[in-house]
């Protein structure tokens, strides 16, 4: 392999690092906003299971059942 060749190579395998960073980094912007939104529809719920209506806490238990 000529030096060329390997510097062509090199380069190659740079871009692709920093596509590979680029994709991590919105992986993990994302995640944390599914953690944030979850957040907030289990303070909701929880407000809503202080009604102790049977029909609200059937969703809520096949909702917090989906969590896991």
């Amino acid at each position: 392999m000529d030096d060329n060749t390997v510097i062509a190579r090199l380069e190659a395998l740079e871009a692709r690092v920093a596509e590979h960073t680029e994709a991590i980094q919105e992986n993990r912007r994302l995640n944390r906003r599914v953690a944030e939104l979850t957040d907030v529809v289990m303070e909701l719920l929880t407000e809503l299971a202080k009604t102790e209506d049977p029909a609200v806490m059937d969703r809520i238990r096949t909702y917090t059942n989906s969590l896991s």
